[in-house]
């Protein structure tokens, strides 16, 4: 075929065995997608001063190549190029991704005559000067023995990405099976998607914790899920936003693998150094075959400073039945005065309180006497009523603003001795 000054599409063809150029333009506008291309021994296409858009075709050579002179506005994407070279004698093409490329004996895969340069690896072919270049692969395409059809493992499987970005009638491949197979998938790299794969369950997740019911917290937070993935091992990442619409929240881990089918995961947070706020958490679940799946936790996670415990240091002994419990008092943002409640219980859920003295209430055995500035210093308060020998305690305190008990400190424990 050969064309001058024209606006073709030249789509869902095959040709084979032919020993002259396939295609020839010159001057041309030219859309060229959904071919095959099989045991050509001359230059597949040749192709000078025009502007082409090469997509989603399978080009099978023997000793053959593609030529590209003088280019301008060139996409080429989603092809498979098996035995195949791409020569070029102009600047290069504007997009170069997502194609797969094999040369059993040879690794130049694309050469640019004008800079000098053959791209002869992976890494190279998705780093090309001066191009939107990306997801190009070097491998095997694994075609069935009809050169057309691709084998259930073929690396070209899922990925491939939207065509209908540079064809907007890209919508169907070469057999008019709907792009991508199946439905919310992923698309494949050639004329073709695999059918013959079994079909893929898409992953689930949902975001259990924060449910925003007493959910605050200053040092760390446990984040919640339940997740599901029959198919594969699908990989988990979290964020943080300041809302629950948009997924356009900040980090919080990525990698993190699913876990077993009805079981919930959990993610311990580190969030000391994380603004004070109200925050929702979002989970992103991607199995690398269907599109990922989001989910935003149920209510927000509040984030605000904590009570620092000092003394009885956690997991140590006192010789002393009426200890004085000491902690760092506080800083907010509002300024308020602050009252204490210290909880002593025998139970590390607190179950079973045993003494909660309340400064609001009663300030004997507070020092300095509450309500007291915040970020001030120390507070101390000694027990008046004594505690038994050779028992475990623990202990934590709470922070009242005038309105609540709005703040808390972490759960330590210790142990009385003689």
């Amino acid at each position: 075929m050969y064309a001058v000054n024209s606006i073709i599409d030249f789509k869902d063809n095959i040709m084979y065995n032919n020993s002259i150029p396939d295609l020839l333009f010159s001057n041309d506008t030219v859309n060229i997608y959904n071919n095959f291309f099989s045991n050509n021994l001359s230059e597949i296409i040749q192709c000078g001063s025009s502007e082409i858009k090469l997509i989603n075709n399978t080009i099978n050579g023997v000793d053959c190549g593609v030529l590209l002179d003088n280019l301008y506005n060139s996409i080429i994407v989603n092809n498979v190029f098996n035995n195949i070279k791409i020569i070029e004698y102009s600047p290069g093409a504007n997009v170069f991704s997502n194609n797969c490329f094999y040369i059993p004996d040879n690794n130049h895969y694309y050469s640019n005559v004008n800079m000098n340069i053959c791209f002869t690896n992976e890494e190279q072919l998705n780093s090309i000067p001066d191009i939107a270049c990306g997801g190009n692969i070097v491998a095997d395409p694994m075609m069935e023995p009809d050169m057309i059809h691709l084998q259930p493992n073929s690396p070209c499987i899922n990925a491939g990405i939207d065509p209908r970005a540079y064809i907007s009638e890209l919508t169907n491949d070469f057999f008019g099976t709907r792009r991508p197979y199946p439905a919310g998938g992923r698309y494949d790299i050639g004329a073709v998607e695999a059918t013959n794969i079994l079909l893929n369950t898409a992953p689930a997740i949902s975001v259990i914790e924060p449910d925003g019911i007493n959910d605050k917290a200053g040092k760390t937070y446990t984040i919640t899920w339940r997740d599901s993935d029959p198919d594969n091992d699908a990989q988990i990442s979290l964020y943080y936003d300041t809302d629950s619409t948009g997924y356009d929240g900040t980090l919080i881990a990525d990698g993190l693998s699913e876990d077993a089918d009805s079981t919930n995961g959990s993610y311990t947070w580190n969030i000391s150094a994380v603004p004070r706020g109200s925050y929702y958490i979002y989970a992103r679940i991607d199995d690398g075959v269907n599109f990922p799946v989001y989910s935003y936790s149920p209510g927000p996670l509040t984030i605000q400073n904590m009570i620092s415990l000092i003394y009885p240091l956690n997991n140590t002994s006192v010789h002393n039945i009426s200890p004085t419990f000491k902690w760092e008092i506080p800083g907010e943002e509002n300024n308020k005065t602050l009252h204490f409640q210290v909880q002593i219980a025998d139970d590390e859920a607190f179950t079973h309180v045993l003494h909660a003295f309340e400064s609001k209430n009663d300030t004997l055995g507070f020092s300095p006497i509450p309500p007291v500035q915040q970020a001030k210093g120390n507070q101390y308060y000694t027990i008046l009523k004594k505690l038994g020998y050779d028992k475990t305690y623990y202990w934590r305190i709470r922070g009242w603003n005038g309105t609540e008990y709005y703040i808390d400190s972490e759960i330590w424990r210790f142990e009385t001795r003689r």
